[in-house]
């Protein structure tokens, strides 16, 4: 029986567990670059280049650095009258430096009067791209559990 248990918490364990070094997010920085985004490890280099893409659109962005990394999603809309015909928008994916708050940033006069504002920031991989038709590694876990939970009750 403690031999079943244990193979069953090693089997959890071992599904959870992501095999990861450093973070991996999407990255691109126009709207027809995001339609074919990259996948980049996050490092000082690509936290530097969203930086400066912010700062095309920010004020104020603070120059700090750190070893701890973040992805970015952010997209201003702007729409035409009352349709819903999207004008034009501003699209910067990427790694950031977890201490930046670039979802805190404060837009630029020019870009201040944009219709909608999308901003989050998240910390495992590829959570910054559109994860529709995409399983999380959270779905493998609860069916590895499930899986377990079976094989203990099967042979308790």
């Amino acid at each position: 029986m403690n031999k079943i248990a244990f193979t069953g918490c090693v089997l959890i364990a071992f599904c959870a567990l992501q095999f990861v070094n450093s973070l991996s997010c999407y990255t691109c920085y126009s709207p027809e670059e995001c339609k074919k985004a990259r996948v980049i490890t996050c490092n000082e280099v690509s936290a530097n280049e969203t930086r400066r893409e912010l700062e095309h659109y920010h004020r104020n962005v603070p120059n700090i650095t750190s070893n701890i990394y973040e992805c970015l999603s952010l997209t201003y809309k702007w729409y035409s009258g009352y349709s819903n015909l999207i004008r034009s928008n501003i699209s910067i994916f990427g790694c950031v430096y977890k201490d930046l708050n670039s979802c805190s940033l404060i837009a630029a006069p020019e870009i201040s009067s944009h219709n909608a504002r999308y901003c989050y920031n998240c910390h495992y991989d590829k959570c910054n791209g559109n994860p529709a038709g995409k399983l999380s590694s959270s779905v493998y876990t609860i069916a590895a559990t499930v899986v377990a939970l079976m094989l203990a009750k099967a042979y308790a």
